[in-house]
């Protein structure tokens, strides 16, 4: 089962590019004790915008604290790359 990671109601908005409930940046799958999370923006190679940052960083301590999960992968969606790095384009000027 696949789920987007919602995106902190603070930061959500804005026409800001970070926008994880439109976008789905962060897919949570979870099948028995393995947890994939993908970066999902192929187009920009898997730059990590700041609410992407925030979902993975509480994503994290909720799987840290749930005594079914015994592993955690971090992948990019698509061919071309993990994750570029930050996407510095994508904070307010």
């Amino acid at each position: 089962m696949a789920e987007a990671i919602q995106s902190p109601p603070a930061l959500s908005g804005g026409g800001r590019e970070g926008n994880l409930a439109e976008k789905e940046e962060l897919i949570q799958k979870r099948e028995g004790p393995l947890c994939t999370l993908v970066i999902n923006r192929p187009e920009k190679r898997n730059m990590v915008t700041v609410d992407c940052l925030l979902a993975l960083t509480r994503t994290f301590e909720e799987l840290a604290g749930d005594a079914d999960i015994r592993c955690v992968i971090l992948t990019g969606a698509g061919e071309q790359a993990f994750c570029a790095g930050f996407d510095i384009g994508a904070l307010p000027t």
